[in-house]
């Protein structure tokens, strides 16, 4: 949120798991975007390697693609994947905060900015990719989100890092014996 309720130094780092999937294996819903003449496919995923080796890949749990099979993460080589941006702006939609809720509870009317966490100074001005959404606040109600189309999963700033509620939320999506 625009006043980053959770202090930056004591938050965890997301990392992304690059794996290399057969092409043959690739669920239907999978749809790539460009010709794709290579065997494989590079899935990045915010799943921790041991998770993806138990559980395999959900499809909550695909971040995007990379466009080199040995490439870095960076905003050039990903391609996000639209349905995990969308999950996550759903649950925004759908799921509230609770620090958002006391947050709105010290205010009567604005708008809350939901920043990811890894804009480098929440003081400043934010990049726009670095904008979630944005909530409305009326008499001290958290009311109805409006999800950015510009925010990026990859920057020059690095990847995703979303708040504890969100990382919570999203493993709820992917939610298995044992995974939480």
């Amino acid at each position: 949120m625009g006043n980053n309720l959770e202090p930056r130094n004591q938050r965890r780092v997301t990392e992304l798991t690059v794996c290399e999937v057969d092409k043959t294996r690739l669920p239907s819903w999978v749809k790539l975007s460009e010709p794709h003449n290579a065997p494989v496919v590079v899935v990045a995923t915010w799943l921790k390697p041991e998770l993806v080796s138990r559980i395999g890949l959900p499809k909550e749990s695909i971040c995007g693609f990379l466009t080199e099979p040995n490439g870095s993460v960076t905003p050039e080589q990903f391609i996000a994947y639209s349905g995990f941006v969308d999950a996550i702006h759903n649950i925004c939609r759908e799921r509230l905060d609770p620090q958002l809720i006391e947050f709105a509870a010290l205010i009567s009317e604005r708008k809350a900015v939901l920043i990811d966490q890894r804009s480098p100074d929440v003081n400043a001005e934010i990049p726009t990719e670095d904008i979630i959404g944005t909530y409305e606040i009326e008499n001290s109600v958290v009311g109805k989100f409006t999800a950015n189309p510009s925010y990026r999963l990859v920057t020059g700033n690095g990847c995703m890092q979303l708040t504890p509620w969100l990382r919570e939320c999203l493993y709820s999506l992917v939610a298995t014996e044992g995974i939480a």
